[in-house]
């Protein structure tokens, strides 16, 4: 019998301006109840209250890196460890890329000497894998970053790269999806990032794909 309680969870870790539209996306593509939380903003007790029936949850970019010592990431990893580990689907994304890969004993640094971001479109090639129907693939995503994982967790393999670096990863034995771009962008998130540019509304579209693959994965679709 389904569990009535069956929902997804978007955590936005965001310290200024939470991603509202990235959330409503997938808000609109979801069968499934969604619930947001933020716990930079609003702290984790929403997160240490959820109970059974997490169909997924994807976890949304930051302007903090995951080696700032804060009491609100060390409660969010402290909720998140367990969880992920339990089998429940997990998508990171930037901050939750890098957030994910920490948790299981990666290296996230900076990726230039004086830590200047990184912003923009980069080309991806993603090679097969079960979250796009296992086809190899490439394009475009936006990026907005100044770190990366500078060494994955041996738990982890690299599905997506480019010059730059492993720009996707993937749990070796968990439902684990990594990105360090942004595929949830909108162009209204595009310009909240200070990306430069007014990109066509079309040229979100791939990102905005391969989250909807992990909502569909999670939903049963």
């Amino acid at each position: 019998m389904p569990n009535v309680n069956e929902h997804i969870v978007i955590i936005d870790p965001a310290i200024k301006t939470p991603a509202d539209e990235p959330a409503a996306n997938i808000v609109r593509v979801s069968t499934l109840p969604v619930s947001v939380y933020q716990p930079a903003l609003k702290g984790c007790d929403g997160l240490n209250a959820e109970g059974e029936g997490i169909r997924g949850i994807v976890i949304f970019g930051s302007r903090i890196s995951v080696n700032d010592d804060l009491a609100w990431k060390s409660e969010l990893l402290e909720w998140l460890r367990p969880v992920a580990k339990s089998g429940i689907p997990v998508l990171g994304i930037c901050f939750g890329h890098q957030l994910v890969t920490h948790m299981f004993g990666g290296r996230v640094e900076f990726y230039s000497d004086d830590n200047s971001p990184v912003k923009g479109f980069r080309s991806i090639e993603f090679g097969p894998n079960d979250l796009w129907s296992g086809e190899a693939q490439n394009g475009d995503l936006v990026v907005s970053h100044r770190e990366i994982v500078a060494e994955p967790p041996g738990c982890m393999n690299p599905i997506g790269t480019s010059s730059f670096t492993n720009d996707a990863l993937r749990h070796n034995s968990l439902p684990i999806w990594t990105f360090q771009p942004h595929p949830e962008t909108t162009p209204a998130y595009y310009e909240a990032l200070g990306c430069p540019g007014e990109p066509e509304p079309k040229s979100f579209e791939f990102g905005n794909g391969l989250v909807n693959s992990f909502i569909r994965y999670v939903s049963g679709l």
